[in-house]
């Protein structure tokens, strides 16, 4: 049963690619539109704070203590909002992509030291994706964190430490999508080379590079 066709699928993909790049083109302007919107209609300023447990940034415990930090959440929940509806029906590919890639599997075998090469290319970049999941960087939501003995759990967060460049930062914005690059190329290869199965991640190598 085929799922999604490969205009379908490459729609969705095109889409998220440019709403990706567009949305972050506006970033601030849509911040400070979204901001203002929310002081308009009262949602700025009303005192409300998050539990003392909660390791907030530098601006406190207060949710939405001013319009630039209302822009920047709204933000946030908006930018995620538009990728989830664009890249979770895009899901639907992935039984199509294993059932041809089982259908061609004949003709486009891989050799046993070719499919353990790729397969060791996929483990790894997987691992490296992962792992960058604990490191902050610009634009990735995991927060910030350095070593203060006087707070919760001996850290405190700090927001500001993920504008400084190390490791895979110094090299891309995204050091959990750039993996995604050898780990699509992989996979393409593993399920039998199809133009779907490319088409998954044809995306990412164009967003990460």
């Amino acid at each position: 049963m085929v799922l999604l066709t490969t205009n379908q699928l490459g729609g969705l993909v095109a889409s998220f690619s440019v709403t990706h790049i567009g949305l972050s083109a506006i970033r601030e302007p849509l911040i400070d539109r979204l901001g203002a919107s929310a002081a308009r209609v009262g949602a700025v300023g009303l005192g409300v704070s998050l539990p003392s447990i909660w390791l907030a940034d530098s601006s406190g415990l207060e949710v939405w203590p001013d319009e630039a930090t209302a822009g920047r959440q709204l933000y946030r929940a908006g930018y995620t909002a538009v990728s989830s509806a664009l890249l979770f029906p895009a899901l639907g590919a992935y039984p199509e992509a294993r059932a041809a890639a089982a259908a061609a599997a004949a003709s486009t075998a891989l050799s046993p030291s070719e499919w353990w090469l790729c397969f060791a290319a996929a483990t790894g970049a997987q691992a490296i994706s992962i792992a960058s999941l604990l490191n902050p960087s610009p634009l990735s939501l995991v927060p910030g964190f350095e070593a203060d003995e006087t707070a919760l759990g001996g850290v405190k967060r700090d927001d500001s430490l993920k504008l400084r460049p190390y490791g895979l930062t110094r090299i891309t914005r995204h050091p959990l999508i750039l993996p995604v690059v050898p780990w699509g190329a992989a996979n393409a290869l593993l399920a039998g080379a199809q133009y779907t199965a490319c088409a998954c991640t044809l995306h990412v190598h164009v967003h990460c590079i």
